[in-house]
Order: C-alpha cells, then structure tokens, then sequence
C-alpha cells in the first residue's frame, strides 16, 4: 500500500527532456499525454510558451531513440518532425522545410543539430535507410537556399556530437564501429572547416576500441573538452596544444551510457567555471569546477537527467527525487538556490511513499553494481507503530528489463521474505560496468 492514488499512477503524464538556457530565455522538450512532443520556450517575462505549431512533433528517430532534435538561434527554431522526419526551419512567420522529402517517410532522418553561424550552416548526423541497408553520416544543411545536405564525413558506421568550435574553423565529432557501443569504444575526431563549409583531413584526438569518449564540447576559450574513461573511470579530459590533459578525474562517473544525442553531462559556466553531473556509486550531485576547488550544490533532488545547460551563473537542468516528479529548474551556483520552471507536479504526502535504500553487490566477474531498491511497505504499520519484523509482509511485483538476445523475464507476484531477497534471475550484463579496470 503507499500514498500514491493509483489513477494517479496510471494516467499519462508529462515529460521533459533537451532543455537548454541562453541570456534572455530557456527552451526544453515536453512529451505531452496526447503523444506530440512539443518545444517549449520560456522568458521572466511573458513565462512558458508553446513553440511547436499544431500538426509537428519534434522528435529525431535516429538510431530509433534520438535526440538532439532541435536548435535555435536568436527567434528561429530548427527541429526534426516526427512524422517524415524532415528538418524545418520555424520562425515567427512560418514553418518551412530545410531537407528534401525522402522517398518515403521516415526513409532519411537528422539528429544532434548544431549551428554554424559563421557560414549559416546546420551540422547533423543524417541517417539514411536503403534497400541495401542503414548508413550513417555527418552532413552540414545550408539553411535558406534549398541546397540538399551535404556529406562531410562518411565511412563508420554510428556518428555522433557534431561540434562546431566558437570561432567556426574546426568541427569535432565521434564515430565507432559494432561491435563497440559507444559505451565501449568510440574515437573523437576534429578537422577544420574551409570557407565553404568542407572539412579537412581528420585528427584523431583520442579514442580507441577500448576507450570511450562522450560529449565532446568547446570552451568559450576555444579549447575542446570530452569526457574519457580511459583510467577506468568516465572523467573530464581537455586537448590542449594536441596533448590531452586532465580537468578532473577520480573515481567519479561524469559521463553516461549515450542512448540518446544531444547529451550533456557537464556546462561551461562564466569565470572558468565548469558545472558537471557526478555520480558516485548510486549517488548524483550537481558539482561546479571553479579554479583550485570542486564543491558540491546541496539540492533537493536526487536524479538529474543528461541534458545540463548553464549561461553565466546559471545552470539549467531536469531534477527529480522520490517524492518529485521531473521538473525543470534554474539554479543559481553562486547562491545555491533554484527556481522551478516547469513539472514538478504533486504526488502525495512524502511520508506515505517507500523511500529507496543504496545496496551494492558483486558480479561474477568481480565488478561493483551499486542500486537502489525501494522496499514495499504499508503506511500504516508507521501510524500504528508496527515493528519490521512483525509486519505483513506485502506483494510485491518485478519486471526485469529484457535485452536483445535474451529471454524475456515476465512480470511475477511472489511474497518477499522479511530480508526483501532479489528474486528475479538477472540477465547477463551488458551495460558499462561502474569503474571498469
């Protein structure tokens, strides 16, 4: 039994995903109960606006679970359409197509949209769906001519993070071959861009089968970050003068397994700052790098999503807890202080809610698995002030989450006994281990 209404939870719900902040405004992603994805804007001044005319969605569908489906600049919006998967350009007056029909729907489809404005060029990676397979690619898209995209980098199979630098004269990406999952072995690229948008011969700046690079990003000084985890751990790296050299390492996760493009772990901030997810164990803290000092921001939330974002002193991000449904908030680093922008919509009393506890186990192979398991519970053994161990036990009910190739666990209902044993068989592991060696 628990607080929670059970039409609460079986009735759709909101979700929000891809938010990012500029100087006078802020944008995400709402998954809206009728299906549609919806870009959101939001200003101090005339508060939260829907962007997305009727009729589209956005949403990418690259590598099927996309992401990275927008991007915007000054009042003009480019977004992937859920239903052709077309990318178009939105401004104040219309919604016009910027890549040709594809030969059917969904037959050629965009993700990880990045913005050049020195050469009003969009980056992207183009998935292109042929009788004779599935090819991946890295095009650029002339935004208002009706040029059709043009390949700029070609050959590997999955490519990811198109970054243009600040001063428009390099692009950096990451590419990888099966077997690898990006999780596994990916290989991060730069390669200056001439005048007309072509790219020059690629540099390899790290990566290989073994190590794996995420979120390659600029620096407002023009110096490119990634997150490596090359000593075992998923930590931040910067190249610098074609060496790679630690920002901060440890035995801390900053990086995340890249279902989705358009991840961010970490945000450049003003004064050389740099605002980044850490997770520890089944521990998530929101943490600033400042020069000579890493502190932690005490906040009221224990999952932040990978799409952090920061302008100055401001971070943006996609908080929940056990007792908060996802919501979008501002943070203050200096102050410490948030402001909630969006979600955050109301559940039930916390103190009828089961409240998750850390465990952490051993595989076969000797690796750590750090969880959280929430023990059911009755609300009012609490009130009547029932012992643990004279309670009645409760049913509870398990669903593993199938892998490709495996068999597929069905739901079951069984009694826990008093220690709340595991009673699933677990799948093999396939996901990253936490501190690989």
């Amino acid at each position: 039994m628990t607080g929670l209404p059970a039409a609460l939870v079986a009735q759709a719900s909101t979700s929000y995903d891809a938010a990012r902040i500029r100087a006078a405004d802020m944008f995400w992603i709402e998954g809206r109960p009728d299906g549609r994805d919806v870009l959101v804007r939001w200003t101090a001044e005339h508060g939260s606006q829907d962007i997305t005319p009727d009729g589209f969605s956005v949403a990418s569908y690259v590598h099927e679970y996309g992401g990275g489906a927008w991007a915007a600049d000054g009042d003009t919006v480019w977004f992937c359409n859920a239903a052709d998967q077309r990318v178009y350009q939105q401004t104040a007056g219309a919604v016009i197509p910027v890549t040709p029909a594809p030969p059917r729907p969904g037959a050629i489809r965009y993700a990880d949209l990045r913005i050049d404005p020195h050469r009003n060029l969009l980056w992207a990676v183009r998935e292109r769906h042929e009788a004779d397979g599935v090819f991946n690619d890295l095009v650029r898209i002339r935004v208002g001519t009706g040029a059709p995209p043009r390949t700029v980098a070609s050959g590997w199979d999955f490519y990811s993070f198109p970054r243009p630098s600040p001063d428009g004269q390099w692009l950096a990406w990451t590419c990888w071959n099966p077997p690898q999952m990006p999780w596994d072995g990916t290989y991060l690229h730069v390669a200056e861009i001439s005048p007309n948008g072509d790219l020059g011969a690629p540099i390899l700046v790290a990566g290989d089968p073994d190590e794996s690079v995420f979120q390659p990003e600029w620096s407002p000084a023009g110096v490119l970050h990634f997150v490596s985890d090359r000593d075992g751990w998923w930590n931040l790296y910067a190249w610098r003068g074609n060496d790679v050299v630690p920002v901060l390492t440890g035995e801390t996760e900053l990086g995340v397994a890249q279902w989705e493009f358009g991840y961010s772990t970490y945000a450049f901030l003003d004064d050389d700052r740099i605002a980044v997810i850490a997770q520890r164990g089944s521990r998530q803290s929101l943490e600033i790098l400042e020069p000579g000092r890493v502190r932690q921001l005490e906040l009221p939330c224990t999952s932040i999503k990978p799409y952090l974002s920061a302008n100055g002193n401001q971070v943006a991000l996609i908080a929940s807890s056990p007792v908060q449904t996802p919501s979008v908030v501002v943070v203050d680093v200096d102050s410490g202080t948030g402001q909630t922008i969006a979600g955050a919509e109301p559940l039930a009393d916390p103190r009828s809610l089961s409240q998750p506890e850390r465990f952490v186990f051993t595989t076969r192979d000797g690796a750590e698995v750090h969880g959280l398991f929430c023990p059911p519970w009755d609300p009012a053994d609490d009130r009547q002030g029932t012992s643990r161990a004279n309670r009645q036990r409760p049913d509870a009910a398990g669903l593993a989450h199938p892998i490709p190739g495996q068999p597929r666990i069905r739901r079951g209902r069984d009694r826990l006994p008093r220690q709340h044993r595991l009673w699933p068989r677990l799948p093999q592991r396939t996901a990253r281990p936490v501190g690989r060696t």
